[in-house]
């Protein structure tokens, strides 16, 4: 289910519905591949501060606060930054703080999955229920 709702809310489909700590998997991975891929410019556009909001949450959830600190920075920046915020370069410091960050949160996307998911929802991935 949480692979289905990755997929359905990159097609912009309607999305199955999802507990709190499957909804905290999907939108830390999304925002974490986003940042990855230096992507965050793209994947901000449109709802900024709400995704940034959004991210802040499921980055505390699964335990990642290294990069719940740094969206937090970055949701402020774009706040104080005013209207219109500018937005590439605050996505662009913000790739580049979480790809510098020390702490594991590719580790701790996986172990919040194995902890919190459902072994059905994560059907087909390598991610294994211990």
């Amino acid at each position: 289910m949480v692979l289905e709702a990755i997929q359905a809310r990159a097609a912009g489909r309607a999305r199955p519905r999802l507990s709190r700590p499957e909804f905290n998997l999907v939108v830390a991975c999304e925002f974490w591949a986003a940042a990855m891929n230096r992507n965050l410019f793209r994947h901000l556009a449109g709802s900024a501060f709400i995704r940034l909001r959004a991210a802040e949450e499921s980055f505390a959830g699964i335990h990642a606060s290294e990069a719940r600190a740094a969206v937090r920075l970055a949701r402020l920046r774009l706040r104080v930054a005013g209207t219109p915020a500018p937005l590439g370069d605050i996505a662009e410091q913000l790739e580049a703080e979480l790809a510098a960050l020390k702490e594991p949160v590719d580790d701790f996307v996986a172990d919040f999955a194995r902890q919190h998911v459902r072994p059905r929802s994560i059907a087909g991935t390598d991610i294994r229920p211990r």
